[in-house]
This record gives structure tokens, sequence and C-alpha cells, in this order.
């Protein structure tokens, strides 16, 4: 028998030794019966002091020591906060008693608001969170997280356990707005999560996303954790602030068994997240499995997303998902239905280039021809995207070949403005007309050009495209490529007899255009062709006065040399002299004069060569054209209006060869 003595020498009481494993649980048992906090418990025996894992003998006098606790100061709290939650951390039991024995204050927090209790709890150390209990230390206490709520995340059941017993609140929520139980359902802690719902624990509690535990563990594959909060009666269609449900999350994580278990518990399979739903989000995400239990369990197959208008199949189609995507059709899905782009879900797999689900799509008697927002079917989609074999089997599959839709583009000319040569000639040589134009007027062969595509330009030719054909501002391939600065296929259009002398709307030829542009080289090949050197524009424009007003000296050099009139006159009277010499290009000027360009005549308003260098300050070229003029008498004048223009300048002078001032 055991004999406990107070302090005083008062018997406290008898017990039996064998009641008890150690001095420990006899201390634990005088705590319970009589309030003495077992860490302030010293028992002593014949003088002796006895540790806790002391055994117990049959018979034993036992004198009961009670420690005092003095009030620390505030500054002493302040030294051993950090001591006393490392020694927590740690698991150093003495040390936290002796420092509650030395009055540290239980509930005192560190520099990052976590008290000895959390830190403890966290770290699974479960003497000293017992201790911290008994000593007094509050399980509420929190800053941001409670003792609870970091035990239960980091999957320490018999500190849960502890804590719960002590009063800690089951339901309070972190930061994040996740209790305990979110928490444990989130981290997988089954045995945890039973003893949070044993407890009462809130099982449709909402964290910050509104999320519950329920759909926490659906997400993250907690079978059996979701199995005991359905069987606990937890929410099973309770959605979150996207509208997702747990069946969703389930379904978009591919986690089937917990998809499976929420289905056969009676789940609403269409609840959805502004007409997501969960089949829908397998179908996304390619999870067969799920989908195939979601079509068996009856889930609409053609609910569409509100934004989108996406149906399952729609997105199984446009992300690659082929199974899933003869799982419905096979289901019964509509294979025609548009989202709110007006694409179906053959125009989907065709645009992402999935060749199998285009074909299941297809043989099923899907529509070749369905038209989107922006007039664009399958077979322009596919051309547009370079998807050969696609674009193969829509054409095979009789897909009309020249819709033009609101943008009047053809298949064709889609391919032939990207560079998509093989679906060129596919279209090519399955007879798509070749001469179709665009609101614009521009054909195929005008979009190859565009792109610069020698081989789709000379593809189209072969194929005998209209070469002479006209955009809605008069302009031909030709004119197009000479403008443009493409050699070759200038090269190619001219061989094939292309008209080199065509007038757009302005009455600009060919020449004129590579004139103006500065492209000698196809300037020199329409010359050699033959092509008009002295056409005019509506304004009396040639290819020379172009060429001189540009500063285009080589090409002026060509033109004059194959015999280009120097001297023709624009509807104001102006020559190529003139505009080179107001533009400033003084070897143009020279190679004008010394070709015999008319250096003497005047514009309708009676202006000179002389004069228009000088208005523009082109001192250079006004220096040449008076050195050239043998009466001087320009330079006379143009020295008088220099004066009279320039009065504070005279270094900008044209000093007269003769006369006077």
């Amino acid at each position: 028998m055991l004999r406990v003595w107070r302090p005083s020498g008062q018997e406290l009481t008898a017990l039996s030794a064998e009641d008890f494993k150690d001095l420990g649980a006899l201390k634990k048992h005088l705590s319970e019966q009589y309030g003495f906090p077992v860490y302030l418990q010293k028992l002593m025996h014949g003088g002796r002091l006895l540790t806790d894992d002391a055994e117990l003998e049959g018979a034993m006098d036992l004198q009961l020591v009670l420690l005092t606790i003095s009030s620390l100061p505030q500054s002493f709290n302040d030294v051993v906060a950090s001591d006393f939650a490392s020694a927590a951390a740690t698991n150093h039991i003495h040390a936290v008693r002796c420092l509650l024995e030395a009055g540290a204050e239980t509930d005192y927090s560190d520099s990052s608001g976590r008290t000895a209790l959390m830190v403890a709890s966290e770290s699974g150390h479960v003497e000293v969170v017992r201790l911290l209990l008994e000593a007094g230390a509050s399980t509420n206490c929190s800053s941001i997280w409670t003792a609870l709520q970091l035990a239960c995340e980091s999957g320490h059941l018999e500190i849960t356990r502890l804590l719960l017993e002590a009063g800690a609140d089951r339901d309070c929520q972190d930061p994040y707005r996740r209790t305990a139980l979110m928490l444990a359902s989130q981290s997988g802690h089954l045995e945890i999560a039973r003893l949070l719902v044993d407890a009462g624990a809130d099982k449709d509690c909402k964290g910050r996303s509104s999320r519950t535990a329920l759909m926490l563990a659906s997400e993250s594959g907690h079978l059996e954790i979701a199995r005991l909060l359905v069987d606990a009666g937890a929410d099973k269609d309770s959605s979150d602030w996207s509208g997702q449900t747990a069946l969703m999350f389930a379904s978009g994580n591919c986690q089937f068994e917990v998809a499976r278990l929420l289905v056969e518990a009676g789940a609403d399979k269409d609840c959805g997240d502004e007409g997501m739903t969960a089949l829908m989000l397998a179908s996304q995400s390619g999870h067969l499995e799920i989908a195939c239990l979601l079509v068996e369990a009856g889930a609409d197959k053609d609910c569409s997303y509100y934004w989108s208008g996406k149906t399952a199949l729609m997105l199984a189609s446009e992300s690659g998902h082929l199974e899933i995507a003869r799982l419905l059709v096979d289901a019964g899905a509509d294979k025609d239905r548009k989202d709110s782009s007006r694409r179906t879900a053959l125009m989907l797999a065709t645009h992402s280039g999935h060749l199998e689900i285009a074909r299941l799509l297809v043989d099923a008697g899907a529509g070749k021809d369905c038209e989107d927002e922006s007039g664009m079917t399958a077979l322009m989609l596919a051309s547009q995207s370079g998807h050969l074999e696609i674009a193969r089997l829509l054409v095979r599959a009789g897909a009309e070949k020249d819709f033009e839709g609101v943008s009047c583009m053809t298949a064709l000319m889609r391919a032939s403005e990207i560079g998509h040569l093989e679906i060129s000639r596919l279209l090519v040589e399955a007879g798509a007309n070749k001469n179709s134009f665009d609101w614009s007027g521009k054909t195929a062969l005008m979009f190859a050009l565009e792109n610069c595509d020698f081989e789709i330009a000379r593809l189209l030719v072969d194929a005998g495209a209209d070469k002479d054909r006209e955009d809605e501002s008069g302009m031909t391939a030709l004119m197009l490529a000479s403008q443009s600065g493409h050699l070759e296929i200038a090269r190619l259009l001219v061989d094939a007899g292309a008209d080199k002398d065509c007038k757009d709307r302005s009455s600009w030829t060919a020449l004129m255009l590579a004139s103006e542009s500065g492209h000698l080289e196809i300037a020199r090949l329409l010359v050699r062709a033959g092509a008009e050197k002295d056409c005019e524009d509506e304004s009396g424009m040639t290819a020379l006065m172009l060429a001189s007003q540009s500063g285009h000296l080589e090409i002026a050099r060509l033109l004059m040399r194959a015999g280009a009139e120097k001297d023709c006159e624009d509807e104001s009277g102006m020559t190529a002299l003139m505009l080179a010499s107001q533009s400033g290009h003084l070897e143009i000027a020279r190679l004008l004069v010394e070709a015999g360009a008319d250096k003497d005549c005047a514009d309708w308003s009676g202006r000179t060569e002389l004069m228009f260098a000088s208005d523009n300050g082109h001192w250079e070229v006004a220096r040449f054209l008076a050195g050239a003029d043998n009466t001087g008498m320009q330079a006379v004048g143009l020295y008088k209006i220099q004066v009279k223009r320039y009065p504070d300048h005279p270094q900008h002078f044209v000093q007269p060869l003769s006369g006077g001032t």
C-alpha cells in the first residue's frame, strides 16, 4: 500500500501500488484527484527525491512536496519566451518544467505570435503538450493559428485528442478561414478527421474560398476522409465561390474513387459552376474513367458553360481527348452544337489539329460546312492553321472548298496568305476556285505575293490563276510584286505573260511602281520585257519623273538609257529635272542635264528648276544649275531672290556668273 503524506504531515491518501506502473502515473492520478499540477509535484521517499520513471513498491511512504510559482517580471518573460518555445519545439521537457517552475507565463508568445503550446503541438511532443495543459496553457490562444489547427495539419493524433479534451475550439478558423477539420481533410489525416467529426466539428464550414472539408478531401483524393464526411452527413452539393462542388473537384483532378463515392452517394452530377459540370471538367482534363462513370450515371452530355458555350464534347475535342470524344459521341452528344463563337466540336478539333477526333466526328456525321461568327468553316480553319491531313480528310469528305463566309475569303486564299504550300496544292488539285477574291478584290495569288511566297505563287500560276485580275484599287499581281520588290515573283509573272502595262485606278503601271519604290532589278526586268517607259498617271507623271522625285539614280539612268522622254511635263508643268531639283537630288539633276534635259523651261507658275532648288534650300543643286547656265540670267534672278529672302545669310547666295547685283 502506498501512503502519500502532505507537507504538513497529514496523510493525503492510501493507494495500491499495483494501480500505477511508475511515479509519473501516480502524479497524474494526484493531479486528476486533487488538482495538483503534475509539474509542481515532487515526491520523496526516505529523504530521497524520486524521478517520474521510478518503480513503485508494494509498501511505501511518500512525502508530497508542492512547488510554488513566483510571479515573474515582464522583462524575464521577454527573455525566456524564445527559450520556452525552443524547449517546447525540441521536446526538452525538463527545460519546460524548469521554466514553468520558475514562473514562466504559459501563454506568453514569441515575436511570431506562437506560444509554447502551439510549437509543441505542431512538433508532435505529446508530453510537453500534456505538461503545458496541466500548467493551464490556453488551448484557444491565437494570433494566427491555434494549437489544435497546427496539430491537425501536422497529423498528431494524440495531441489533437489532448487538446479536444482540454476544451479546444473545434471550429476556430485560421487566416484562410480553415478549420481543424478542413486542415486534416486536406492533409489526409483520417483518424484526426474522425476524432474531430466524433467531437462534433462543423462538417460544412467554409473557408475563404468557400471550400468545405469534403471539397478539400475530394480535390486531394483522400477517399476514406471523403467517405467519413459523406457518412457523417456532410453536404455533397455545397459549392465554393466559383460554383464548384466536391464532385467537380474530384472529376477535374482525376480522383476516380472519390468521384464514384460521391456519385453513389447521390451527389448532383449536373450541378455546375455557371454551367461547368463534373462531366465537362473530366472531358477537358482527359479523365476517361470519370467521364464514363458520369455518363453511365446519366450526367447531361450537352450542358454548356455559360461564358464559352462549350459542351463536354467540345472540350474533349479541343483538348485532344479522343476516347472521351468517342464516349460522348456514342452516348449521343450533340455533334453540331455551337459555342459562343459559333464553333462546333469539329471546328475546335480542326483548329487544334486533332486529326483522329476530326475523323471521328466526320464519320459520325458532324456538319462539315458549319460557319463560325467570323465566317470560318472547318476546312478554312485547317487551311489557315496548316493542318494538312485534316484538310485532306475534309476535302475527301466533301467539304465545300469555295465557301467564302462573311470575309469573302476561301480556304485556298487563307492557305496562300499564311504560306501553307501543300494545303494550297491539295485545294488546287481538288478543284478549288483559284480566282475567287475577297471584299478588297484580292485573289489567292495576290495573298501569296503579299506573303512573298514564291512557291505558292508558282503553283497558282501553273494552275492557271488569272495573272491580270485587279483588286479594288486596280492593282494586279505584277503591280503588287513591283511595288513590294518581290523580284522572283515578278519574273514568274512576266514569264507567264502577265500584262506589263496594266494601270491601277491612279493610272500607275508596274514600271512606275517599281521606279517610285526604288526596285532597280524589277524595273530592269520590266524594261527588258518591253514595258511602256513613258506611260503617264492621271497627273501626268512618268516612271522617270517618279524615280527623279524619289532620288533613285540608277533607275533614272536605266530609264534614260532605255529612251525614256526626259522633258515630259505633268499637269502643273513640272519636268523630271524640276522634280529632282525640288527634292535636292544633285546626281539625278546632273544626269538629266548631261543627257540634254531642257534647263530653261518653267512650270505653269513660271518657276524654273533653279528656283525650285533655291526655294527648298538645295544650294548644291542650285550652284550646279547656275553653273550649267551659259547666259547666267537665271543666276542673276536667283541672286536677287536670295537677297530679298535671306538678307542675313549671304553664304547661301549663288554668285551670278555675269551681270550686276
